[in-house]
């Protein structure tokens, strides 16, 4: 009976230590498929490498039968670059561009463009949605503003992470605020946006990315569609590889063109264990604090020969040889509208205060009600320069007219 006992109770210890080695095996399994998708902190800075492609078609001003004239489209940028995230929390960086380069096509007239050397430093600043992109080291051109205005910004996507334990199968939702920031808009007003947890598979947790957003550009409406994936490595807590399809239909503005386009955004991230170019001796020499304060944009005109700096709000809305037109807008609407036109050279004696104040008063006719300031002043490059401010009405609104004559 002895024996009998002591196999049946081996019998129990055995199985019962099957099914407790199940149950650890199982409890295992469970703890491999969760994953804490909290980013790291890591400063060690990162070698980025981007290509961005759009097609599509540009929606101009004038309008043809009632309709915006279509212009097609096509760009291919590429970037490389390197970067520190200087605020993890809300994705401040510095970047060193070693390459930032768009080949860009519209109605068949191709044109290139290209950081300048003396503007590859580029500040990222998310919380300044005006001023996101600036140059410590001058200001940009409205181009090069573009060139540098990415979707999905490197400095963002980790914080695309829900900071918390999740599996397969779990989804999160994004605030208004990040999708802004990630793809260049004013305001989201409403979005559907979510990540996904697809799977895990040799040490990467594999997301998507999709779904619906309305937002304003400049006060103009824009509906974005967004179909993407990112890769996240375990071990290094970091999201490496991105990739994002984004169709977009904005509508014209006061002073830009509609746009229909699709495009596509791939990322790669790389940690680099040594800094290149962004090395905390070289943040330093950077007023990193107040270059907001300087945020304007340059523009050339190598035809007209001038050169000027101005504010963001400010757009180039055409330009030909004799003449320039910039127009200011505020929430979608037009506020202002400048004139720019190179004179002849003029000989003998430089133009008086009356008789620029002669010109205006005919130039404007019945227009005008009264000049209501004038002035005669030199600026700091030596040149003269007549200012003259007159009131008046145009189609019973108020216009306030300022006129510059700037002689060399």
């Amino acid at each position: 009976m002895l024996n009998n006992f002591s196999r049946d109770f081996c019998s129990r210890i055995l199985r019962l230590a099957s099914s407790i080695a199940i149950v650890l095996a199982g409890s295992s399994l469970s703890r491999a498929e969760t994953v804490d998708l909290t980013p790291s902190v890591s400063r060690h800075n990162q070698r980025v490498k981007v290509v961005f492609k759009v097609t599509g078609n540009l929606m101009s001003l004038q309008k043809s039968e009632g309709k915006p004239d279509l212009h097609p489209l096509k760009a291919v940028g590429n970037y490389v670059y390197e970067e520190r995230v200087l605020d993890a929390d809300t994705g401040r960086s510095l970047r060193y561009f070693e390459e930032a380069a768009s080949d860009f096509e519209v109605d068949q007239r191709h044109r290139r463009y290209e950081l300048r050397e003396d503007v590859r430093w580029i500040l990222v600043d998310p919380e300044e949605l005006e001023n996101m992109h600036v140059s410590p080291t001058g200001s940009l051109k409205r181009e090069e503003l573009d060139l540098v205005e990415l979707p999905c910004g490197s400095n963002l996507v980790d914080l695309l992470l829900p900071k918390a334990e999740k599996s397969p199968g779990d989804s999160w939702t994004h605030d208004d605020k990040l999708l802004a920031q990630m793809f260049n808009l004013d305001a989201v007003t409403a979005n559907d946006v979510k990540s996904q947890f697809a799977k895990i598979k040799d040490g990467v947790a594999y997301m998507t990315l999709s779904g619906n957003l309305v937002g304003t550009v400049e006060g103009v409406i824009t509906k974005v569609d967004i179909n993407g994936k990112y890769n996240f490595d375990i071990q290094s807590s970091t999201i490496y590889w991105v990739a994002v399809a984004i169709d977009e239909d904005r509508e014209i503005g006061a002073s830009t063109p509609g746009l229909q386009i699709q495009a596509a955004v791939r990322m790669v991230r790389e940690a680099m264990s040594q800094p290149g170019h962004v090395h905390q001796k070289t943040i330093d020499q950077f007023d990193l604090e107040n270059v907001q304060q300087e945020a304007m944009l340059e523009h050339r005109s190598e035809a007209a020969g001038f050169s000027l700096v101005h504010n963001r709000r400010w757009h180039v809305f055409s330009e030909k040889p004799k003449m320039t037109v910039l127009r200011c807008v505020d929430d979608g609407r037009m506020i202002a509208q400048c004139n720019i036109r190179s004179l002849h050279p003029v000989g003998g004696k430089p133009l008086s205060m009356d008789k620029f104040q002669q010109d205006i008063s005919m130039a404007l006719g019945d227009s005008v009600r009264q000049i209501v300031d004038s002035q005669d002043s030199q600026n700091d490059a030596g040149h003269q320069v007549l200012r003259v401010v007159a009131a008046g009405t145009v189609s019973d609104s108020s216009i306030l007219w300022i006129y510059y004559h700037i002689t060399h």
